[in-house]
């Protein structure tokens, strides 16, 4: 699943085929390290030009100031890593689907709604329900959704 996440977006960014298998191995061993986990990131996207998806361009622009790419590093760790524990709180919550059988939407730790899922936040749908495959969480680098199981 760690690798499926790390694909994600790093065809979000157009990331080189000969860097993608080192880097997502590096990265998969700090998973519960965020400043070191950074650091990879930091080391391997500095290897080639990348592009971010449209809404990041903002902070693609301010690059050259102090600290910018860190924090761009620190990002993209930070949603591979967001994107797998997703892909494994939804594996589990198709294994005890018979306990608990619906998923419930609400947003993340984050003041905005999200673009992909705002109006949407409360609604409450079996785990195999389509949604959760036509609109899945965590898509996006805005995306901070989060479900829990339900009865």
């Amino acid at each position: 699943m760690f690798r499926k996440a790390f694909t994600l977006y790093a065809d979000q960014i157009a990331m080189p085929d000969t860097i993608r298998k080192p880097f997502c191995a590096e990265l998969k061993r700090w998973d519960h390290s965020p400043r070191d986990a950074a650091k990879v990131a930091e080391k391997y996207l500095s290897t080639f030009d990348f592009t971010w998806p449209d809404g990041l361009v903002f902070l693609r622009e301010y690059q050259g100031r102090r600290g910018t790419f860190k924090q761009l590093a620190a990002l993209f760790a930070g949603c591979v890593y967001s994107k797998h524990r997703f892909f494994d709180q939804f594996e589990m919550a198709k294994r005890t689907s018979r306990a608990f059988p619906n998923l419930i939407l609400s947003r993340g730790p984050v003041m905005q709604s999200c673009p992909i899922h705002g109006d949407k936040e409360g609604i409450i749908l079996p785990v195999y329900d389509n949604y959760w495959q036509e609109y899945p969480l965590r898509e996006s680098v805005f995306c901070r959704c989060r479900v829990r199981q339900t009865k």
